[in-house]
């Protein structure tokens, strides 16, 4: 009997040092996974960038917005909610950079601006399409 009580001493001595480090460990995997989920800005901005013609034209059609992003930013001040963004964009022609900020209005996020940096590709040069 008497080693079985050792045993479950040491077990218990076990389970207090994995404990913090599973807490921690877990707090950095849910903060690694939510910088590469897109914010409020980017989740607005990937209807206009794959409904926009002149895009579609230089990059082909359909194009399609990256769900997860290169960089990710959100800040709160004063109650104020900004976020920034940037991700890929592509199409059957070409490929693309796409830079979105907005703001939180309420519960609906509103794109302050977008723009896609084009690379030369083909026989077209590199560019910048403004989409708002």
């Amino acid at each position: 009997m008497p080693a079985q009580n050792k045993a479950n001493w040491w077990l218990w001595i076990l389970v207090l040092i994995a404990l913090p480090m599973f807490c921690v460990c877990g707090f950095c995997v849910w903060g690694i996974v939510g910088l590469a989920s897109p914010n409020g800005a980017q989740q607005a901005a990937i209807p206009l960038i794959e409904s926009n013609e002149e895009l579609a034209r230089e990059l082909g059609s359909p194009v399609k917005a990256s769900n997860r992003p290169n960089s990710n930013s959100i800040d709160i001040k004063n109650g104020f909610t900004s976020a920034s963004a940037t991700f890929n964009v592509s199409g059957p022609e070409g490929t693309g950079v796409a830079s979105v900020s907005g703001h939180k209005k309420g519960e609906v996020w509103e794109v302050d601006s977008l723009k896609v940096d084009v690379p030369a590709h083909g026989n077209k040069e590199a560019r910048t399409i403004s989409i708002k």
